[in-house]
């Protein structure tokens, strides 16, 4: 049975080439939009009868004829449906940072997933009007990387969290907000007592962009797997070792076997094929704080620009 929805007051925003509507105010997906298109997308406030079981970490997943439930202990519940819903459930006493974080991170990546883009764990900008982005584990600098080159103007596609159309190596912008930690945002100028947190546990606080960011479709040009060393400079991987990073960083590895077990395995196995086929990738090698080196932010520009035109089919110039 389809839980019943409840709340009234609705808002609208774009991500993700989605007008979506919500229950809630988010404000991390810009201002809000008197769009007269039919909603895609809409988040609502609901009861939902079948929770999965927590792990270790207090989070759990179910998922089946189209639809997945996911669910953070202390946060609340999303059901997802279709593509076309988030229900959420909330936790009684949840701050409305952590509830948004939940529902802008893994439900809309579920509903992403069944929507049929691919996902990446992954930040991202464009760079001359085609988007490169950075993989990495946690704590490698994806957002710090991608808030560096916005600065040198360079527009925001993404942070965190990546949609890509396989079939023609289309990624969907997201919103205009970048995750960074206090460090990362003092080497851009900025106060971070003065941006709101992201979650009231987490110090990583939420630079909201009124300016530098994409809103339409974007070519995506190259991925770059962030290491630490110096110089500056990117490397080439064998096929394999781009086939397995693009599998370690998919961003649904974070919901478990289960959710995997969930899906068509040799649609996403040749989904990930294709992927490592027609999107170049490179290691971007650069020292791991501006400390390190101070010309950190033109040196991966330079890299990446020398990059791309080497490959003798691009239309960047270094300015």
């Amino acid at each position: 049975m389809r839980p019943e929805a409840i709340g009234g007051t609705s808002y609208r925003y774009h991500a993700y080439g989605l007008v979506v509507e919500s229950a809630l105010p988010l404000p991390e997906l810009g201002v809000d939009q008197a769009s007269p298109e039919q909603a895609d997308l809409r988040i609502a406030f609901g009861r939902i009868g079948c929770h999965p079981d927590p792990d270790v970490s207090g989070c759990g997943i179910w998922a089946r004829d189209g639809q997945a439930c996911y669910l953070n202990l202390g946060v609340g519940a999303f059901l997802v449906s279709s593509g076309t819903e988030i229900l959420v459930e909330p936790a009684a006493g949840v701050a409305p940072e952590a509830l948004r974080l939940s529902i802008l991170g893994p439900a809309l990546a579920l509903a992403l997933q069944q929507r049929g883009l691919f996902l990446l764990h992954a930040s991202a900008v464009s760079v001359n009007g085609e988007a490169v982005a950075f993989l990495g584990m946690h704590g490698f600098g994806k957002s710090t990387t991608a808030a560096l080159l916005n600065a040198r103007g360079h527009p925001l596609v993404s942070d965190d969290l990546l949609a890509v159309s396989v079939e023609d190596q289309t990624v969907y912008p997201s919103f205009p907000q970048l995750k960074l930690w206090p460090d990362a945002l003092q080497t851009l100028g900025l106060r971070p007592d003065e941006l709101p947190q992201v979650h009231p546990d987490v110090p990583k606080r939420a630079l909201r962009l009124s300016e530098g960011f994409a809103v339409q479709p974007i070519q995506l040009r190259r991925l770059y797997v962030l290491g630490i060393g110096f110089p500056t400079l990117v490397q080439t991987l064998s096929p394999v070792e781009i086939f397995t990073e693009i599998s370690r960083h998919w961003y649904g590895v974070r919901f478990g076997q289960a959710y995997l077990d969930s899906l068509d395995v040799r649609r996403h196995f040749l989904q990930t094929a294709h992927l490592a086929r027609d999107v170049p990738m490179r290691r971007l090698q650069r020292p791991a704080t501006l400390a390190d080196d101070p010309d950190l932010p033109r040196a991966m520009e330079a890299a990446i620009l020398k990059d791309i035109e080497s490959s003798g089919c691009s239309r960047l110039r270094s300015g």
